[in-house]
């Protein structure tokens, strides 16, 4: 079973350690998250693997002025997964409002607030984006937590941001070239909505 919690804490985790993180990163590296999605990232880093949930992949790179994260599932790994169920748009709904739920329990210590969500297609794929707001408090400043969930066939991804506000023009540039970056390969998934 998916567990966004999982992804959540390890975000959580990283975002007391941003005023370590590198500061200026030109050459960003592409990244390739599993067979069928490449991003790019501001520097080489090693896959985590999850080993409470067997066929997750997540990589996470931080800078001055973002936390960036991105994660695979695979749905075959799940005890409860029926490939040849069809997905809807009302089942898909169903799954993402269950990510949602619980990451909304899982904020609670930070007193997010959940700001906007809404469902989208991203990268070609069914997704939806979701955006909380909370206080940093290493800097004590506003900050936003922004996740892109996506479907693909047998995958669920996670892109996430984080960073403080206001923006600076660095962290514009970076949300931007992070979300830009991502590209799936050209075969078709193993389901189709």
């Amino acid at each position: 079973m998916f567990r966004p919690l999982g992804w959540l804490v390890l975000l959580l985790l990283l975002l007391p350690h941003l005023g370590h993180a590198q500061w200026a990163v030109t050459n960003w590296v592409s990244t390739r998250v599993d067979d069928h999605l490449v991003v790019e990232l501001p520097y080489v880093t090693e896959v985590e693997l999850d080993k409470k949930e067997p066929g997750t992949r997540i990589f996470s790179t931080e800078t001055e002025s973002i936390v960036l994260v991105v994660g695979s599932v695979d749905l075959r790994y799940s005890p409860k997964y029926f490939p040849d169920g069809t997905v809807t748009v009302a089942s898909l709904n169903k799954y993402f409002n269950r990510i949602l739920r619980a990451q909304v329990k899982g904020l609670k210590h930070m007193q997010a607030t959940l700001v906007s969500q809404a469902n989208v297609v991203f990268a070609g794929s069914p997704a939806r984006a979701v955006r909380f707001r909370f206080t940093d408090d290493v800097r004590d400043q506003p900050a936003y937590l922004d996740f892109i969930y996506l479907w693909r066939g047998d995958h669920i991804y996670m892109l996430a941001t984080s960073y403080r506000l206001p923006e600076t023009a660095d962290t514009i540039a970076d949300r931007k070239r992070f979300l830009k970056s991502v590209v799936f390969g050209d075969e078709q998934p193993t389901r189709e909505f």
